[in-house]
């Protein structure tokens, strides 16, 4: 009915409903029950109103938990669940309690069994709803009493014996008749409770009586008990048409037809509402009320489930008018003929028994105990033997202790002996030795630039190998390797072995080994003078950053090729002026070389071979005594070994400013340096060469 301050009661209800903090009223939630063929076909179906979508929905039944975005759960068995909602702003909700019924699924014990003939065997059967009727394929004339949930046969043939039950028209919807009041469906309607006083629009009430509800309707009662005790939903319509006032999700079966119908009755005798059915987004139907008051009606739809697991239904008014409108909605039901029957297998004993003997196929030296896999169905009251000796199988049990088995091929026998006679079944089972290592190979100390042999195992076992070991504490691994050596690597590092795994067993590999770059032999620097005078006696030339791990070695040409000997200085001739080539080798690498020209030449001055310019005033300059006064013309150039000018002195003035081992104000680093001396200006005399060593002593 249309009541004053309506409109502006509906305007500031639109604008707020979606601004409803979620709070503990905010969910509901509806429960179907598993079906005949599956004990986990259950579903529970969560209902939000409030709050903020989108909305995360989490179940938990104490020994598992899922979660999704939809709020439906399929493929649940019995029991009692808790679910918990979170909204986008992080509120967070939760309802306990909520159970999933045991369904008509039907067990039965046992399922499948092999029995002596003429022994007497207990069937039975739980689940269902208890109209059990059990029958016998071939005829069975010893199955007595049909119709309990247990039956005592005794078969003397091979035997299915199929219990079935039938339960027509089983309501699958929660909370149909509405006696658990505002509970299991959601409503885009606000639910008011336990009246309606202002006649808000687009508002449901579940009560026992219309008129106590709101007084201007009429005094209807429920359907289910008729007696003003029962509940019911009773609504005052929307006006928009587009508001679905009652709907619900139901776990169904494929390719079943199902019915659903549901009762209502106007509550005033104005524009009735009109109610339209949804099933999976589908309409199948739109029932216009009547205007008589109180007078329940019935509407049914037909529906074939096919592919659809579960189905939901949404009943919607689309009605808009604000006068009248109203309406009461009862007994909802959605029903199909459920057929259930499940099968016990009874199989005689006969001569020819399969016992069930199993073993692995293969398994490994000092391996854990494996026990035998027998027929469930007969009893484990038999004995073992092997053949050949040198696997210790228990006689009774069947275990096999791999403590100190030996390798080799095995056939275990079961005998057991059963309705007055003895039956043998038999098992073969191969004793494989663990995978051991034979020899690692590879590895040393390399030199720069050389390439390193890849380490390399020999192993025993069967193709394919797994190795497992780490590099320099990185586990590595070289997987599924069918041929012998295993190559694993020439990578420079620490190889630690771990484990081998082969195709039937593993084991633990001990070894280690590594592959290493030395370090790179210096440069040979050179102490002692170079330039010698002529035909007097001299002093050794010594390689100052010698290697003591190592030797230097001498040769007379740039390619080291004319050797001349090994030692780590050289005592030159006084009578030619020579050039030397030395390496330093270390660990069998040699090093760069390193250049020394020896001179020859009239002595009158002295020229050092090495200076130490670290600024403690003690021979700071190369200082060449008396080569200005017996060479006036002189000029002195330094050069590196890349014949870059270093340092070139005034013509007979380079005592006036000895070079002090640097180049442009810096200091030039330890090494050797070339250097020329032009005695004349003219070449008159042959310049002098050699080399000067600058050391810093520390």
């Amino acid at each position: 009915m249309l009541k004053k301050g309506l409109i502006l009661l509906l305007i500031f209800y639109s604008y707020c409903e979606g601004h409803v903090v979620l709070s503990q009223n905010s969910i509901t939630y509806s429960t179907t029950g598993s079906n005949c063929s599956d004990s986990t076909s259950g579903l529970i179906s969560i209902y939000v109103k409030g709050g903020q979508a989108p909305y995360q929905y989490v179940l938990d039944n104490g020994t598992f938990t899922t979660n999704n975005t939809s709020g439906i759960f399929y493929n649940l068995g019995a029991g009692t669940y808790t679910v918990s909602v979170t909204d986008a702003l992080g509120a967070i909700v939760s309802s306990s309690g909520i159970v999933i019924p045991t369904g008509v699924y039907l067990e039965v014990n046992p399922s499948t069994i092999s029995v002596c003939p003429n022994s007497n065997l207990q069937i039975s059967v739980s689940g269902g709803n208890g109209n059990y009727n059990w029958s016998a394929i071939p005829v069975d004339p010893t199955l007595l009493f049909a119709f309990n949930d247990s039956i005592l046969v005794s078969p003397i043939q091979n035997t299915v014996y199929t219990v079935a039950t039938n339960a027509l028209n089983t309501n699958l919807i929660f909370n149909g008749t509405f006696e658990y009041g505002d509970l299991g469906f959601f409503s885009a309607y606000s639910s008011l409770f336990p009246t309606n006083p202002s006649g808000a629009q687009e508002s449901y009430g579940i009560t026992n009586n219309a008129s106590s509800w709101h007084p201007s309707y009429s005094a209807c009662v429920d359907h289910t008990l008729g007696n003003g005790i029962g509940k019911m939903m009773v609504l005052d319509g929307a006006t928009n048409g587009t508001s679905p006032f009652w709907q619900q999700t139901i776990a169904v079966e494929k390719n079943k037809n199902y019915v659903f119908t549901y009762f209502a009755q106007s509550l005033t005798n104005t524009n009735p509402a009109e109610i339209q059915a949804v099933f999976n987004g589908i309409t199948v139907g739109i029932d216009t009320l009547q205007l008589l008051t109180c007078d329940w009606l019935s509407t049914s739809y037909n529906w074939f489930s096919g592919n659809d697991s579960s189905i939901t239904i949404v009943l919607t008014d689309l009605n808009n008018s604000a006068i009248g409108n109203d309406f009461a909605l009862d007994d909802i039901s959605l029903s199909t003929l459920l057929s259930c029957s499940n099968t016990s297998t009874v199989q005689i004993t006969t001569n020819n028994l399969d016992l069930g003997l199993q073993y692995p196929a293969n398994a490994c030296v000092g391996g854990n105990n494996i026990s035998p896999v027998l027929n469930p169905n007969y009893p484990s009251t038999g004995s073992f033997n092997v053949i050949p000796a040198g696997l210790n199988v228990h006689p009774v049990t069947g275990i096999i202790n791999l403590t100190n088995a030996n390798p080799g091929n095995y056939q275990i026998i079961y005998s057991l002996p059963i309705c007055n006679q003895l039956s043998h079944d038999t098992a073969m089972i191969t004793i494989r030795a663990r995978p051991n290592l034979l020899e690692l190979t590879g590895g040393d100390y390399y030199c720069i630039g050389q390439t390193f042999n890849p380490l390399s195992l020999s192993v025993t076992g069967s193709p394919n190998w797994d190795i497992y070991f780490s590099l320099d504490g990185v586990p590595q691994s070289v997987l599924n390797v069918s041929s012998l050596p295993i190559l694993i690597g020439n990578s420079v590092g620490t190889y630690v072995l771990d484990s081998i795994n082969d195709a039937y067993c593993s084991n633990v590999l001990v070894g280690s080994q590594t592959i290493a770059l030395t370090d790179g032999p210096q440069v040979p620097q050179f102490f002692g003078d170079t330039s010698l005078c002529e035909n007097e006696s001299t002093t050794s030339i010594q390689v100052s950053n010698f290697n003591p791990s190592g030797t230097v070695n001498w040769y007379s040409d740039a390619a080291l090729t004319n050797y001349l000997f090994s030692d780590d200085e050289l005592f030159p001739s006084s009578d030619t002026s020579a050039v030397f080539y030395a390496v330093q080798e270390v660990n069998g690498c040699e090093g760069p070389y390193g250049i020394l020209s020896v001179s020859i030449v009239q002595c009158g001055f002295v020229i050092p071979t090495a200076f130490t310019p670290n600024n403690d005033t003690q021979n700071d300059r190369w200082e060449i005594v008396g080569l200005d006064s017996k060479y006036p013309t002189n000029s002195v150039k330094i050069f590196n070994r890349w014949s870059e000018l270093l340092f070139e002195s005034v013509e007979g003035k380079y005592s006036n400013n000895e070079w002090d081992g640097t180049y442009n104000g810096e200091a030039l680093p330890v090494g050797s340096y070339y250097y020329i001396i032009e005695l004349a200006k003219d070449q008159s005399i042959e310049p002098i060469n050699g080399t000067v060593t600058i050391i810093r002593l520390k």
